[in-house]
């Protein structure tokens, strides 16, 4: 009788792995006394007892959380949660070191900062004179050291301290001028990337707006440097020694381009293949400020090769593999790729 649903289910064309109806699991339907026990069958005919499945799970669980005690077995959800709490903790421990050391790295780079400038500034306008040949080339390079050091020595005031520090009106203009600048127009720029970001609804019109306000910015940045480029002349020439070292800034009438004696009047002639004063100081300024960037600019626009992120471990079972370029297709990646190789074992061999 058990099997008569499974066979009617058949019968008239049903699927046989269809649930069976709720009613149809009460079998029989003829009782004649209502204490009597009622034998219950699935959909496929086979006779079910509610009561000892439920004890067998029950049995099933007291056994698991026997074998779970004793350390034999161990709840999968337990585990999970386990190894999703160990990947949250090494994730926001990694976070916190990363951020440790760029904050240490900023102390010492605002401490080193001035002690290298103060360092090198001499001793580079001095390597500078030398490699144009200001001095005879029958001289020592020690004659010429102690020539320059005895009078730094015999200089008084601000006249020696013009002679230490050669060029130092270019560092006061940057500062007072470029950097100030540079804030500001950061400030302006995020603001209404910001706001005309809410209009635009396409990506494609984001993207202009982004380029936009990408070349505005940098188109300021320029047009700063322009301006600084009589400061960035004179102060040159006091490091060659081809200008007093003090005054420490140019005369007025150098700077105004209208002046008959201003800089922008002979500074940008000859300008075509860059041979101008103007061409060279631009693009040694360019170079100088690309030099300061992580991710070298120059060299992101000659090849695709880019450096892992900061976050991977420098570790060989953590770190991001890099493909490496071939060197007659990108002999330049290939050059950075082998830059970073020798870092990654390096960082390895001392145990980072």
């Amino acid at each position: 009788m058990g099997r008569q649903q499974y066979l009617t289910r058949l019968a008239f064309g049903r699927s046989a792995f269809r649930d069976p109806e709720p009613s149809s699991l009460n079998e029989p339907k003829d009782e004649k006394n209502n204490s009597e026990y009622r034998q219950q069958y699935d959909s496929k005919g086979r006779p079910v007892n509610a009561a000892t499945d439920a004890f067998n799970a029950q049995l099933r669980e007291a056994q698991n959380e026997v074998l779970e005690l004793v350390g034999v077995v161990e709840r999968k959800d337990q585990s999970d949660r386990a190894n999703e709490t160990r990947r949250r903790s090494s994730r926001e421990q990694r976070q916190a070191l990363l951020a440790a050391e760029n904050d240490n790295g900023e102390v010492l780079e605002y401490i080193l900062l001035p002690i290298s400038f103060l360092t090198h500034v001499w001793v580079e306008s001095l390597l500078q004179r030398v490699q144009i040949g200001f001095y005879d080339a029958s001289r020592s390079m020690w004659d010429i050291i102690t020539h320059e050091w005895h009078s730094v020595r015999n200089a008084r005031g601000n006249r020696r301290l013009a002679m230490l520090l050669p060029g130092l009106g270019d560092t006061i203009a940057h500062l007072a001028v470029r950097m100030p600048v540079i804030l500001a127009a950061e400030q302006i720029v995020g603001r209404l990337q910001v706001h005309l970001l809410k209009r635009c609804k396409t990506r494609r019109s984001r993207e202009r707006m982004c380029t936009a306000m990408t070349f505005g910015f940098q188109t300021v940045l320029a047009a700063v440097d322009v301006a600084l480029l009589p400061m960035e002349l004179y102060c040159s020439a006091q490091r060659l020694g081809l200008a007093p070292h003090l005054p420490l800034f140019p005369p007025l009438k150098f700077l105004l381009p209208w002046h008959g004696d201003s800089f922008h009047r002979f500074g940008w002639l000859p300008l075509l293949g860059l041979t101008s004063p103007a061409g060279l100081l631009l693009l040694h300024k360019v170079i100088h400020y690309d030099i300061d960037e992580e991710r070298v600019p120059i060299c992101s626009l000659f090849t695709p090769f880019r450096y892992a992120a900061i976050t991977d471990h420098p570790t060989s079972s953590l770190l991001t593999a890099l493909e490496r370029p071939a060197i007659r297709e990108d002999p330049l990646g290939w050059v950075l790729y082998q830059t970073w190789l020798i870092r990654t074992r390096f960082m390895q061999w001392s145990g980072w």
